[in-house]
């Protein structure tokens, strides 16, 4: 009677939704996985969802043992960052969430939460939750100019007392207002 070989798959791994892991048998003289039908030692594996691999193990006399090794798959963390648009001179504030443990922010290795910005580039963070899980997001901030708008009038700008003026602020801008009256159109009289 010749004894069981011992099938050893290893401890149960912690791994986080799309990574890969290696999973080790040891204990025999070939192996087979049940799950994907593989007959190598170590396989590499990369579940969607907790999932348990069973490997069997024959030694040289034909003797069987097997044993289950499980990878408990964990959600990464949420973070939802859209490219922004500001006008110059303004400041944002950029937000990862409260998903993370960690935050480490690009440029300038800032590591809370929310970092405020004033200039154009692209800003990435990684954020890291209690599992260990990381995501990545990068986003583009730009910034535009002022508008600088040009008040003309036709003729001089000195008129007599009682006679009126045209004041233009000039094309292409999507808003105005004049204090001095409350109105909203390009220009006024």
């Amino acid at each position: 009677v010749n004894q069981l070989p011992v099938a050893l798959a290893g401890a149960d791994v912690n791994s986080c939704s799309g990574n890969g892991v290696t999973l080790n048998a040891t204990g025999g003289g070939s192996y087979y996985w049940s799950n994907n039908g593989q007959t190598t030692a170590s396989i590499s594996v990369n579940p969607i969802s907790t999932t348990q691999y069973t490997v069997v193990v024959t030694d040289a006399n034909g003797c069987t043992d097997n044993d289950v090794v499980q990878v408990n798959v964990n959600t990464p963390p949420s973070v939802n960052l859209q490219s922004l648009f500001l006008c110059n001179g303004a400041t944002a504030t950029l937000d990862a969430g409260l998903s993370g443990l960690s935050y480490q922010w690009s440029p300038g290795n800032a590591t809370t939460q929310t970092i405020s910005i004033n200039s154009a580039g692209n800003y990435c963070v990684t954020v890291t939750n209690a599992l260990g899980c990381t995501a990545s997001v990068c986003v583009d901030i730009f910034v535009n100019p002022n508008p600088v708008p040009i008040i003309s009038s036709p003729g001089s700008t000195e008129v007599c007392h009682g006679a009126s003026v045209v004041l233009d602020a000039g094309a292409g801008y999507s808003n105005y207002f004049w204090a001095n009256n409350y109105s909203n159109n390009q220009s006024i009289i």
